[in-house]
């Protein structure tokens, strides 16, 4: 079979008498993993802290929704600092549960040793995603970045992590263990899931 690159203008359409290929990256899993790649981010419900305050933040950014089976809606953004990379990026997570009316808090991503907050960190959050699968369940990704005494290194790893039961008192959700993905690549795209059950993430 022969693959072909085709570039296209702005507004062109393919026609389905073509025969495409889209190519994706994909982790070598001959490759040893970095330190840095082996260090998840962590989920936490302890928001008393001002780091995690969106109306004291001075940055908010990225925002992405997703809506259950049930319509729930879960709404994610990136906080902390004053830009992005920097060691007090985090992930905020907040749901709803009539159509956006009110939002509760739901949890936060991030990365501080240890989960001391306000101590150091190996990696910061720096690019978020989120989507509803075929299964009804939650899927969060998010890409760290290499953090090495406050400043980021162009070192990048992607992660997978999962709400399993989204639609549940939030005291009973279950989240599967973070799962990596790929090093080296930055997430830029919002989740999605076809009518086949494929996932597309880039």
């Amino acid at each position: 079979m022969n693959y072909y690159v085709k570039y296209l203008p702005a507004g062109s359409v393919i026609t389905t008498n073509e025969q495409w290929c889209i190519v994706f990256g994909a982790r070598d899993n001959s490759l040893p993993n970095e330190t840095w790649d082996t260090e998840p981010a962590y989920i936490t419900t302890d928001l008393d802290n001002p780091l995690y305050d969106e109306e004291e933040s001075i940055f908010n950014c990225a925002p992405t929704m997703a809506a259950t089976s049930n319509k729930r809606i879960f709404a994610q953004w990136h906080i902390g600092g004053t830009h992005e990379p920097v060691q007090e990026n985090c992930g905020r997570y907040k749901y709803s549960d009539d159509l956006g009316k009110t939002w509760k808090d739901a949890f936060v991503l991030d990365t501080w040793v240890n989960q001391k907050i306000g101590g150091t960190k190996n990696t910061v959050l720096c690019d978020f995603s989120m989507g509803i699968n075929d299964l009804n369940e939650l899927m969060i990704f998010y890409t760290l970045r290499e953090n090495i005494n406050g400043n980021q290194t162009a070192n990048l790893s992607t992660w997978q992590l999962k709400l399993t039961n989204p639609d549940a008192n939030p005291n009973e959700w279950q989240f599967s263990e973070s799962k990596l993905i790929c090093p080296n690549m930055l997430l830029k795209n919002t989740f999605r899931v076809l009518q086949d059950g494929t996932y597309i993430l880039a």
